[in-house]
């Protein structure tokens, strides 16, 4: 009857949209997961410049408050 077929009909439109939803939402859910990972990836860089960077100045303090030592 037209009534099974329009109740056919719409639960097939229902399951192409959410099947759609759920590959819409597996992809998001990718690109958010490989974005976060550049991010942790760029921040753990910078922490690693930043850490060479503080220990150059450390290096820096110590060789001259022992130059100001030996002139003392």
């Amino acid at each position: 009857s037209s009534a099974k077929s329009l109740r056919a009909t719409i639960g097939d439109a229902f399951e192409r949209l959410h099947r759609f939803l759920r590959e819409r939402q597996k992809s998001m859910l990718e690109e958010l997961e490989a974005d976060t990972a550049r991010t942790l990836s760029d921040i753990e860089h910078k922490i690693q410049r930043y850490s060479q960077q503080l220990r150059d100045v450390k290096e820096g303090i110590q060789i001259l408050q022992e130059r100001l030592s030996e002139t003392s």
